[in-house]
């Protein structure tokens, strides 16, 4: 996985299902590498969730079409929260 990845924690951790991005990537030599994913909190901000891969608790959805060219998660926030609204609405469904 990558730095803006568009990602879905799964039943192996407690955020299963919310969708987040990956904002920061670290190597850790023997123990792995960790994650840093950003997810929206309702009315609350942004929640910052530290994952390791040796976790095996996210899954890629899809490269984001945020990028350190253009801008960051500063200048894409609201097509970010676009991508996180419509797969909402298709979870309700």
């Amino acid at each position: 996985m990558e730095k803006y990845d568009v990602i879905q924690f799964n039943e192996n951790h407690k955020w299963r299902g919310c969708l987040g991005i990956i904002t920061e990537i670290k190597d850790c030599g023997e123990n792995g590498i960790r994650y840093m994913i950003a997810v929206p909190a309702p009315q609350d901000g942004t929640a910052y969730i530290f994952v390791m891969n040796t976790e095996n608790a996210i899954e890629k959805i899809r490269k984001s079409c945020i990028s350190s060219t253009r801008g960051g998660l500063s200048n894409g926030k609201q097509k970010y929260q676009k991508i996180i609204n419509k797969n909402r609405n298709i979870i309700k469904h």
